[in-house]
């Protein structure tokens, strides 16, 4: 206990705070974390710099946000899905005019392409007297390719009647429930009984899946919840959302024999 304490007693200038920060991203950790970064319990699995996914995406605009980042990358896509995407505001204190982005993608691959058309230019955001150019580097605090079920995205799809779903009555569930940011929300389809809305989140883990534990758990009569396809995606040659579905299905039907259900 006295080594953690006199741990955190070291930084008590501007000079062992930024020694502190160094030695946080060294070990795998965000320079900004504040637990015990010498307890291994704490520590980040050891990822090699060739199977990282996560950027970290600066010189944006001071008030860009999460959706607005991806709406800017869709209209240049395809790239691959997107695993979560988080805003990093300036800090004015050290003389920041602009905002940072954690962007996570599913596959070395996907982050391979957003990197590589970041480093080129070709991220831009123009504001009233200016023109940003993103500026795109890998994330010292590494991710690892997504490797559970195959068919989750940060997408989806939620289909019943009426008289039950609205945008709306969503928006009120989520806000009530999770705590998530909406890349965009639309009606896919609708009609006179029934309606399909598409729900874009900004993560997989700590939205899309939270919102689809969400429905399970309200078990509204006639409504059904599925992953959608995600816009950044570079779709199979074929593929549709039904054939997404289709596998989804598949894999819901293994795992419920599996349990004996």
């Amino acid at each position: 206990m006295d080594a953690v304490l006199h741990r955190g007693a070291r930084a008590n200038t501007s000079s062992d705070e930024k020694r502190l920060e160094e030695e946080r991203e060294m070990l795998g950790f965000s320079k900004n974390y504040k637990g015990d970064i010498y307890n291994k319990k704490n520590q980040p699995p050891i990822i090699p710099e060739e199977d990282n996914v996560s950027l970290f995406i600066t010189n944006l605009p001071a008030e860009l946000a999460e959706d607005e980042l991806l709406k800017g990358l869709i209209s240049h896509g395809p790239f691959g899905k997107v695993y979560s995407v988080s805003m990093v505001p300036p800090d004015q204190s050290k003389g920041q005019t602009g905002a940072a982005a954690k962007l996570v993608m599913f596959t070395r691959e996907a982050a391979e392409k957003v990197y590589g058309f970041i480093a080129g230019g070709g991220l831009k955001f123009h504001e009233k007297f200016n023109t940003r150019t993103a500026i795109v580097t890998w994330n010292q605090v590494k991710h690892a390719a997504y490797d559970g079920q195959p068919w989750k995205s940060r997408v989806l799809t939620i289909t019943g009647p009426k008289n039950v779903i609205d945008i709306e009555s969503i928006e009120s569930a989520l806000k009530s429930n999770i705590v998530y940011q909406t890349e965009q929300s639309r009606v896919l389809w609708e009609t006179i009984t029934t309606r399909a809305i598409e729900w874009r989140f900004c993560s997989v883990l700590a939205q899309a899946e939270a919102a689809s534990l969400m429905f399970r758990r309200l078990d509204l009569p006639g409504v059904t919840v599925k992953y959608g396809l995600d816009p950044l995606d570079v779709p199979v040659a074929g593929k549709t959302q039904a054939a997404v579905t289709k596998t989804q299905d598949a894999w819901e039907k293994l795992g419920a024999w599996r349990r004996g259900l």
